[in-house]
């Protein structure tokens, strides 16, 4: 599996105009992950609040976040996940800790291996905040089974050095710079765990070491780390910087290839969901009944209620394979829909900072900086003509009285929906995370919530006033009744 980390600078959109941030950074982000077949990446400063999910379904990934409390957007983590990953099963609801940790469980074949994701306080903030991390980390660390894999990564703004003799085992030979106080307390903390910082460990030019350019020095330092247990660091076939990458970030990816083995699961048969609304046409509509009639008329009565409902719903769907196409997505997505122009705009900005990358002129950084504020400026005016179109669309819909369409339409353009966490805890506020475990617990809780209750007294007899309403039939319903009450049904609903 390929794992990385990158500080991303924020998840969050800007509203101003002059802003070099592309709308839709969910979308920017997971394109380039795509282009680096990325599986797993944890993300820094995402600056987002609470905790919660988002599935990119055009990018083909889940973000999986953990932000401070809803009065600030400090700091925040996140975990980028393929989204066929989650679907399939391999990969947990998360933990989230707080503003600054966060972890998923890889599931494996006869194990799990913990991915955190973690963004440690900078070098110049004070000693208290920077224990209580470290604190939190290693109270992460020691609460995980040793049999279980361990792979952290993140921004732990921490010059580690490249002192071998005295941290071996710890890092590796092949370091960058000097150490600070942060990169003594990782230090510290990895010789104490048994962990190794696997990205001093591979013989690089520098230039795929360092993640981070110092602002006023122009130094690069190597300050975002990954982490991995001693004992699997020979699973780690390669790590390195990826330059190349571009979120409008200070910080580079970094990527590393680990030997990792999901757990394989047999896929589950997907329900079909066919487009119902092409049977409004007279001519599909009657060539769906004379077949469906045939096949009716060749079907076998059964006298079992079960078995006869079973019969007519397999003779329904086989019609509708038939006759009818599957229903397309109805959630219309500006950055999905104007796919190729949005793509020409992000490969011609690429293009630019790779030719900067591979000869740092003056001059070729003027022009990638003037394309990268052109790019910007683009893409944005695409974002405003796909709402300037979408909201004629939504106009006429309202002129013509059409709510159903208005209501829709308005439902689904308003990009991937954000989505909470399933996070139980038990009655000692511990995260329940096993399936089987959540399944007791939320057994126990109806059973005290509904056991418990003190019955009401029932009196024995009621008197009821004289009615005019006349009697039900307790009787079956006939087929004019049933028809009757289909037709009071309103269309497009699901009653």
């Amino acid at each position: 599996m390929k794992i990385a980390t990158w500080n991303i600078r924020t998840l969050l959109e800007s509203g101003r105009q002059d802003s070099l941030t592309i709308p839709r950074r969910t979308a920017v982000i997971a394109k380039e992950l795509q282009r680096y077949d990325i599986d797993i990446v944890a993300l820094q400063e995402t600056h987002m609040t609470g905790f919660g999910r988002l599935n990119e379904r055009g990018g083909g990934y889940t973000y999986f976040w953990s932000g401070s409390n809803e009065t600030s957007n400090n700091h925040g983590v996140a975990i980028a996940v393929k989204t066929k990953l989650v679907s399939k099963g391999v990969i947990s609801e998360p933990t989230c800790i707080n503003e600054r940790l966060m972890s998923i469980n890889i599931i494996e074949g006869n194990s799990k291996t913990v991915f955190i994701s973690c963004y440690a306080p900078t070098n110049v903030q004070e000693d208290n905040v920077k224990e209580a991390f470290y604190e939190d980390l290693r109270s992460m660390i020691r609460n995980i089974p040793k049999t279980y894999g361990i792979i952290i990564a993140g921004d732990l703004n921490a010059r580690v050095g490249t002192d071998y003799n005295q941290w071996k085992g710890v890092i590796g030979r092949h370091g960058l710079g000097s150490t600070n106080n942060n990169g003594l307390r990782l230090l510290e903390l990895c010789a104490l765990e048994e962990l190794t910082i696997i990205n001093t460990c591979f013989q690089l030019k520098n230039k795929y070491k360092g993640t981070w350019k110092h602002p006023r020095s122009k130094k690069w330092h190597m300050i975002d780390h990954i982490l991995v247990r001693t004992a699997r660091k020979n699973n780690v076939k390669r790590c390195r910087v990826m330059r190349g990458a571009q979120c409008e970030t200070d910080h580079y990816m970094m990527r590393a290839t680990i030997l990792l083995k999901p757990k394989t699961y047999l896929k589950k048969p997907r329900n079909l969901v066919f487009d119902s609304k092409s049977l409004k046409n007279e001519d599909k509509k009657q060539q769906f009944k004379e077949v469906l009639d045939g096949k009716l008329n060749n079907n076998n009565a059964s006298t079992n209620v079960e078995e006869l409902w079973k019969n007519i719903k397999t003779l329904y769907q086989k019609t509708a394979e038939e006759i009818l196409e599957k229903k397309k997505s109805n959630r219309p997505d500006w950055f999905n829909e104007c796919d190729e122009e949005v793509s020409r705009l992000l490969n011609w900005k690429k293009e630019a900072h790779q030719r900067f990358l591979n000869n740092p002129t003056t001059q070729n950084k003027k022009k990638f900086q003037n394309i990268r504020k052109k790019c910007q400026q683009k893409i944005r005016n695409v974002w405003d003509n796909w709402w300037s179109a979408k909201g004629h669309e939504l106009q006429l819909y309202a002129d013509k009285g059409d709510f159903h369409n208005l209501y829709q339409g308005i439902k689904n353009t308003i990009g991937p929906a954000k989505q909470p966490l399933t996070i139980l805890e038990n009655e000692r506020g511990e995260r329940v995370e096993n399936v089987e475990e959540r399944l007791k617990l939320w057994n126990k809780y109806f059973e005290t919530l509904l056991l418990n209750q003190e019955s009401e007294t029932i009196p024995a007899a009621i008197t009821l006033a004289a009615s005019t309403v006349p009697a039900l039939s307790d009787g079956p319903p006939n087929k004019i009744e049933i028809r009757d009450a289909i037709y009071l049904l309103k269309n497009n609903k699901r009653d």
